[in-house]
C-alpha cells in the first residue's frame, strides 16, 4: 500500500473545507485506516492472545457535558439504555463494559457544541482518566453521530444515542483497532470529494482518504493522504483491501443506507473487476441504518479482543465485577399507591433490589414523566424528599442499576396524594400506658400488644393515612402482651387508634 504525505500548515488544516467540513458530512467522523498494530495482527493473528472464551471486563470513564450554566445533559436514564444497548451489541463478543468511578458532568459549551475535531481533542486531553475508554457525550461531536480518536477517545451524540441506536458500539469498535468495512470510500473516489463515482461502472483500484486526525498520534501540521486497495467480490484480496477482514465483503457505499428486506444495500455495486454486489447491512461498522446493524463478525471479534490483551493491557484488572441486577417486579412500599400524606419530609421506601447499588428516584405530576419535581440517584432504597407542594396528586417509580448492569426498568407508577394537614402518627398521649410490636411487618403477619398497667377495656380503630377506616374491634386486654386479633393483608402505612375514657393513643404501622 503506497502512501502519500502532503505537508501544509495548521491554518489550512484547521479551516480548509477539504480538511475539516467534509468530515461533518458523516455520521462518523473516524476515518480510522488500519494501523500499524492491526496490519501486524492480521499478517499473523495466531501469534495473539484472544483470552480464549474469557468475559474481558473493559472500563469506561464517562463525562457528560452540558452547557456553561450546566443545562443540557444527556439525561441519567437516556444514558443507562444506551449502556444497556452497548453491552447487549457486544454479548456475542464476549466484551463487557462497565463505568469507572462516578459520572463526571462537565459544564462547558465550547466543548459541548464543538465544531471541529481538535476542540475534542482539548476536551479529552484535559479531562482523560488515564487506563480507560474515555467517552464523552455531547450536543454536536464536530458535526457528526460520534467519532473515535485512537490517542484520546469517542466523542458521541446524544441525539445518535437513543436506545435502539448503534454509534456508541460503532465507535467502540475504532476504539478497538477495526475501521469501516468501505474503508478508502468515505471521500468518494478521492480523499476531498472532489471525484464523483458511478456504481455501475467498475470501481478504480484503489481509492484515497484523509487520515490526518485518526492516527494513533496528533498531528498538527500535516496532511496525511492514505490509499486503500478496493476489494474484489471474490475474496482475492480480501487479507490486504478495505479493513483487511476476509468476513467482512465488499461494501463501498460510505453513506448511511437503508437495507432491503434481505439485509442488503438497495445500492447495486460493481468491483474493478466488473462483478456487481449489494452490501452487507447486518454489520454494526458499516454505515446500514441502525434497524438494519447488529452484529460483529468472528474475525473484528478475535482482533477486538487481541487488541484489548495486546495493547491496553493496562485497562484491564482482576476484580471481580458486579452481579446482573435482578429485573423481577419491584416492590415499592412507601408511600404506598393512592396514600395521602404530608407535603414535607415525604419518606420513599422500596424492596432492595439483588446486585443493585444506585437507584433512579423519580417524582412527577405527571404519568408519563416527561418533567419530574424529583430526579436523584439514591445509594440505597430508601429517601426523604424535603417537600413538595400541598394537595397535589403525584406520581413515582424507581430504577435500579449498578455499574456493569444498566438493562433495567422502572418500578409500576404509584401515585400519592399530599396534604396539607394529615393526622399525625406521633403519639397523642401517654395515658393509656401501651405498646405495639414490632411497627414494621410482613403481609399477613400479627402485631402484638402489651398493657404496661391493669386490664383494659378500649376501641382498636386501624385508619389508611388518607382517613379511611378499615376495621374497628372492642377489646379487653388483660396486663400483659397479647396479639391483635386480626393480620394485614395488604402492604402499605396505617394508623392503629386505641382509644378508652382514660385517652387515646396513636401509632403507626408500616407493611411491608
Amino acid at each position: 500500500m503506497t502512501k502519500k504525505i502532503i505537508q501544509c500548515l495548521l491554518i489550512l488544516l484547521l479551516f480548509s473545507a477539504n480538511c475539516i467540513i467534509a468530515q461533518q458530512l458523516h455520521p462518523c467522523g473516524t476515518v480510522t485506516g488500519r494501523s500499524k498494530w492491526l496490519k501486524q495482527y492480521q499478517a499473523h493473528p495466531d501469534r495473539f492472545s484472544k483470552g480464549s472464551d474469557n468475559t474481558i471486563y473493559v472500563p469506561m470513564t464517562i463525562h457528560i457535558l452540558g452547557t456553561n450554566t450546566g443545562s443540557g445533559y444527556f439525561r441519567l436514564p437516556n444514558f443507562l439504555d444506551a449502556f444497556c444497548r452497548l453491552n447487549t451489541d457486544f454479548e456475542g463478543t464476549n466484551l463487557h463494559f462497565y463505568i469507572n468511578g462516578e459520572i463526571n458532568y462537565i459544564n462547558n459549551t465550547a466543548w459541548y457544541q464543538h465544531d471541529d475535531i481538535l476542540t475534542g481533542v482539548e476536551m479529552m486531553f484535559e479531562n482523560n482518566i488515564e487506563n480507560t475508554l474515555n467517552v464523552y457525550f455531547v450536543d454536536s461531536p464536530a458535526g457528526n453521530c460520534g467519532y473515535n480518536l485512537p490517542y484520546a477517545g469517542i466523542a458521541n451524540a446524544k441525539a445518535c444515542s437513543d436506545p435502539d441506536d448503534h454509534t456508541w458500539a460503532h465507535e467502540v469498535g475504532h476504539a478497538l483497532s477495526i475501521p469501516h468495512p468501505f474503508l478508502g470510500w468515505e471521500g468518494g473516489v478521492a480523499h476531498d470529494g472532489s471525484i464523483n463515482h458511478n456504481f455501475n461502472e467498475p470501481a478504480p483500484r484503489e481509492v484515497y482518504y484523509d487520515y490526518t486526525l485518526f492516527k494513533d498520534q496528533l498531528y498538527l501540521d500535516t496532511l496525511i493522504i492514505d490509499t486503500a486497495l478496493v476489494e474484489l467480490v471474490d475474496g482475492s484480496n480480501c487479507f490486504e483491501a478495505a479493513d483487511g477482514f476476509c468476513d467482512t465483503k465488499p461494501d463501498y457505499v460510505a453513506q448511511r443506507w437503508q437495507c432491503n428486506s434481505a439485509g442488503r444495500s438497495r445500492v447495486t455495486q460493481t468491483d474493478p473487476d466488473g462483478q456487481q454486489f449489494t452490501s452487507d447491512g447486518s454489520l454494526i461498522m458499516g454505515y446500514s441504518l441502525d434497524q438494519c446493524s447488529s452484529r460483529f463478525t468472528q474475525e473484528q471479534i478475535a482482533a477486538m479482543r487481541a487488541n484489548l490483551l495486546d495493547q491496553k493491557a493496562s485497562w484491564l484488572n482482576d476484580d471481580p465485577p458486579l452481579g446482573t441486577v435482578n429485573t423481577d417486579p419491584i416492590v415499592v412500599n412507601s408511600p404506598f399507591n393512592e396514600e395521602i400524606t404530608a407535603a414535607e419530609n415525604i419518606y420513599f421506601e422500596w424492596d432492595a433490589v439483588e446486585n443493585a447499588t444506585h437507584y433512579i428516584l423519580q417524582v412527577s405530576r405527571l404519568s408519563s414523566f416527561a418533567f419530574s419535581e424529583v430526579d436523584v440517584v439514591v445509594e440505597g432504597n430508601s429517601f426523604e424528599v424535603e417537600s413538595l407542594r400541598a394537595d397535589r396528586k403525584y406520581y413515582w417509580r424507581i430504577r435500579p442499576y449498578n455499574h456493569y448492569s444498566a438493562c433495567t426498568t422502572y418500578s409500576e407508577i404509584s401515585e400519592f396524594q399530599t396534604s396539607s394537614s394529615v393526622t399525625s402518627t406521633e403519639q397523642i398521649t401517654e395515658n393509656l400506658d401501651i405498646e405495639i410490636y414490632p411497627n414494621l411487618i410482613q403481609k399477613g403477619e400479627s402485631i402484638q400488644i402489651h398493657a404496661n398497667s391493669t386490664s383494659q377495656d378500649f376501641t382498636l380503630t386501624i385508619y389508611s393515612l388518607d382517613g379511611r377506616r378499615w376495621q374497628e374491634e372492642k377489646l379487653d386486654l388483660h396486663h400483659g402482651t397479647s396479639n391483635l386479633p386480626f393480620r394485614f393483608a395488604k402492604s402499605g402505612i396505617y394508623l392503629l387508634e386505641m382509644k378508652n375514657e382514660k385517652g387515646i393513643q396513636i401509632e403507626k404501622i408500616i407493611v411491608q
